[in-house]
């Protein structure tokens, strides 16, 4: 049987250790190596040794307790130091900031194995406190849950700390807890949260309002959760849209010197949670029409209205004239009355709604460039804004005033007057403006907000992401985008805005697209 040199070494130390001080007999073979040594020898010994399930964290501890003359964390050959049973203590706080300490596998400080254990137990706690601390950093930033697990739609950017550099930076830190601590969000609304947290607990624990209580509290887990998809910094200018609320904010330097409702995306066209940056204001655009539209609003119009076209197929073309729809194919204008509806595959076909009186983006949009197609834009229905529920969009957000969020948009930007903005409004179309600076766009998803009193405000989960997420902090394996729960609640609420779309509409018009 082989034997590694790591561990021969460290089992020459350990032959002379004794609990708690070790003392190692004048003149022994320990001579050749130090306990401090012995035992990390042993630390990385285990490492190599455990199943590579955590492959990044493993590798990342490997690499720290494989340096040279390389201390160890929290243990020394009396136990767990100072330095250990401060971040275990913190950890034990994890609940206080929406986590669970009961995820961390931790070393009991009071336990006091014998002489013969006392190596392996010393070993055991070094890597059971480095792997908390690993996996609190990680979580604090949002690492427990993946959202796109949960909904498709959840797609924040997360910024997830590197385990080797929590580990190295951990190691000089005078103050290891307050280090392990940073990795919570800084944010106020966070910390408010937090505070809310902890007294509904407490009022749960002495009996007050309960089962009250328990619901409210799960809701400010998942909205504490939502605040570690954001960075700590969110800039000193930027634009939030918050969709349960139906609001669009633009932040400067901590002040809010803008707001607006806005419409959202409709519970079977959610709009998505990420963020991104603004890039250009686009006045009287153009709308290119999204394959997603093509396929599932116009196709299905034009074949099942009949009217009979040029090929006989049994299909009208009137959607395209009455919304003043082009269609151009490999660059050419094409007439959609000669188009055969029946063979062609419509998303080939580039379908666009020039500038002007009618066209669904209005007289403004903000772009910022993203995978899910979404921006912010002016429309022509306004009605909306007076309701109390939006969610009607095709998953872009519709924005009340928009004329007022281009000036403080690039009156920041570009010191943009008032009048130009009017001036842009009346004129050509297309007319692209490119920030000067990016724009930190977030799309978020809060369903409560603690208030300065810390009065509670809730919003309503439109698309049912609070029950999703709620269920997966729990450890539950839930499929992509279904909670089963949840689908009575969303078939109603598509219902619902159906019949708001009907009652809202024209008299003899198409529905509007709603983009």
């Amino acid at each position: 049987m082989q034997v590694s040199h790591h561990a021969a070494l460290a089992f020459v130390a350990a032959v002379s250790f004794c609990w708690p001080g070790f003392a190692a007999e004048p003149n022994a073979p320990t001579a050749l190596i130090t306990q401090t040594e012995s035992l990390r020898f042993s630390v990385e010994d285990r490492l190599q040794a455990s199943p590579p399930s955590r492959k990044a964290e493993r590798d990342a501890l490997l690499k720290y307790y494989a340096a040279p003359d390389q201390a160890l964390l929290w243990v020394d050959q009396n136990g767990v130091t100072t330095r250990g049973k401060a971040v275990i203590a913190e950890i034990g706080k994890a609940d206080d900031y929406g986590l669970r300490a009961s995820d961390y596998s931790l070393p009991n400080t009071d336990e006091k194995p014998n002489d013969i254990t006392a190596a392996d137990w010393l070993a055991d706690a070094e890597i059971k406190i480095s792997y908390a601390v690993l996996d609190y950093a990680r979580d604090a930033r949002g690492g427990r849950i993946d959202p796109q697990r949960i909904s498709k739609n959840l797609d924040p950017t997360l910024a997830l700390p590197d385990p080797y550099e929590v580990i190295q930076s951990i190691s000089v830190r005078t103050d290891p807890a307050t280090y392990l601590l940073s990795f919570q969000p800084q944010h106020p609304q966070f910390e408010a949260l937090r505070h809310k947290l902890i007294e509904l607990r407490r009022d749960a624990n002495n009996g007050k309002k309960a089962s009250v209580n328990n619901a409210t509290i799960k809701t400010i887990l998942v909205n504490m959760e939502r605040w570690r998809w954001l960075p700590n910094d969110l800039g000193p200018f930027y634009v939030n849209v918050n969709v349960p609320e139906f609001v669009v904010r633009v932040v400067d330097n901590g002040k809010v010197i803008h707001q607006a409702p806005v419409v959202v995306g409709k519970t079977n066209k959610p709009t998505p949670v990420f963020s991104d940056e603004m890039t250009e204001v686009v006045f009287n655009p153009v709308w290119n029409v999204p394959s997603s539209v093509k396929t599932e609003e116009i196709l299905p119009w034009v074949m099942r209205s009949g009217g009979g076209g040029l090929f006989g197929g049994g299909w009208s073309t009137k959607i395209f004239e009455i919304n003043n729809l082009h269609v151009r194919y490999r660059g050419r204008e094409v007439d959609p009355r000669t188009i055969d509806w029946g063979r062609v595959d419509i998303r080939n076909l580039e379908i666009y709604q020039p500038p002007g009186r009618g066209n669904v983006l209005g007289h403004v949009k903000f772009v910022f460039p993203n995978e899910h197609d979404v921006y912010m834009h002016d429309t022509t229905e306004k009605n909306y804004y007076g309701q109390p529920y939006r969610a009607v969009s095709h998953g872009c957000v519709r924005v009340q005033n928009p004329d007022q969020l281009a000036l403080v948009i690039l009156r920041h930007d570009q010191n943009w007057t008032q009048e130009r903005v009017a001036s842009a409004f009346r004129g050509s179309g297309d007319n692209h403006v490119a920030l000067e600076q990016k724009i930190p766009v977030y799309i978020s998803y809060f369903t409560l907000r603690v208030n300065d009193d810390g009065s509670i405000l809730t919003f309503r989960d439109i698309y049912g992401h609070d029950a999703r997420m709620v269920a997966a902090l729990n450890g539950k394996n839930i499929g992509f985008d279904t909670l089963a729960n949840d689908k009575g609640v969303a078939a109603n609420q598509v219902k619902q805005g159906a019949k708001r779309d009907r009652r809202n509409r024209p008299a003899n018009s198409f529905a509007p697209f709603g983009f």
